[in-house]
């Protein structure tokens, strides 16, 4: 009785610690620490008396659940998807969450996973209705939509060269883990996609050298074809699925990517924004001390007070510009929230 009093306390604090984040990243661009210490104090202490009335293999389940969470929210940040107060937020959902609300397996090392994909699915779902409905205006409200060029081929075929990469990686690291450690593949298999699409990601994005790109493409249909002889092919539908995913996720990628950007001009500048990495570049040969450096678009690379009056200095100079280009910012604490609250109803 007291188990489920705790548990009902539990979800209600996980609502409000969403609710409370998201209005605060919508609103001024951040997820305030102090905020998340707030919650933290009475929710850990209220999970740790939940634990005690639980057996010691689901305590060790939880445990190793958010040990999973702490090192998938790390590995996001470390990929430049969120911000670090979007990791804090997901690890204080997952290492609130109550074990019941889970459909958990002891060999599922991550049934925390499940409110990932949620997440996920919120934030692509908004992006891509969002992208849509931004091409449907330019196709049909722009005035110069006669000059607008709707198909790029040259990044269509950067797409496909893209696609043959992530085939080619994806499915060699498929037959390795399912050949040395199959039931934790099977039993974990969402886990291995996002990490595994992380990867491919990391090296499309930064694999900016044509002969690395073609040496480890060659490498790759080697290794296939070795494996191949030695090892059979097997879980072909495994592949399938895993490369379905990537394909959807690099699409995915190149949609949002056309609307990922908006001019904006030096006055209206605040902390907290994103420069493109063409903005940046421009600063480079620049004598005015303070400009931004870091061109890697991510959250990291957030605009000071500072940084916004040196470029108001560049601005006067003969180089300088009225506008600059902004990265149009995803504020990720609502998708947390929404994904949290589907996963709550769901679980019932």
């Amino acid at each position: 009785m007291i188990s489920n009093l705790i548990c009902k306390i539990l979800n209600f604090i996980i609502i409000a610690l969403g609710i409370n984040s998201s209005y605060t990243d919508i609103k001024r661009g951040k997820i305030y620490n102090n905020h998340l210490i707030i919650f933290f104090i009475p929710g850990i202490v209220l999970q740790i008396l939940y634990l005690k009335s639980l057996s010691f293999t689901t305590v060790k389940m939880y445990l190793i659940n958010l040990i999973a969470a702490i090192f998938f929210s790390i590995m996001m940040y470390v990929f430049k998807i969120w911000a670090a107060g979007d990791a804090k937020l997901v690890m204080l959902i997952v290492g609130l969450m109550p074990m019941e609300m889970y459909r958990s397996n002891p060999k599922n090392i991550f049934p925390g996973f499940s409110i990932i994909v949620l997440i996920f699915l919120c934030g692509f779902g908004y992006l891509i209705l969002e992208s849509l409905f931004l091409y449907m205006k330019d196709r049909f409200l722009n005035a110069d939509r006669k000059y607008i060029k709707h198909i790029d081929i040259e990044e269509l075929k950067r797409i496909i060269l893209r696609i043959i990469f992530a085939w080619i990686i994806s499915i060699n690291l498929n037959r390795l883990i399912v050949y040395f450690f199959k039931n934790f593949y099977l039993y974990n298999f969402g886990l291995y996609m996002i990490l595994n699409a992380l990867l491919i990601l990391y090296l499309t994005r930064y694999a900016n050298s044509k002969k690395i790109f073609y040496w480890v493409t060659i490498l790759g249909v080697l290794t296939y074809v070795f494996s191949t002889v030695y090892l059979g092919t097997g879980n072909i539908h495994l592949n399938v699925k895993l490369m379905a995913f990537v394909i959807v996720l690099i699409l995915f990628r190149a949609l949002c990517g056309k609307y990922n950007y908006k001019n904006v001009s030096i006055e209206n500048l605040k902390p907290g924004m994103l420069l493109s990495s063409g903005t940046v570049f421009n600063f480079y040969n620049s004598k005015i001390k303070g400009l931004p450096e870091d061109c890697s678009e991510s959250m990291s690379s957030r605009l000071t007070y500072e940084e916004i009056e040196s470029i108001k200095l560049w601005q006067k100079t003969k180089n300088g510009s009225n506008e600059v280009v902004i990265v149009r910012k995803i504020h990720f604490a609502p998708f947390i929230f929404l994904g949290t609250v589907i996963s709550l109803i769901m679980a019932g």
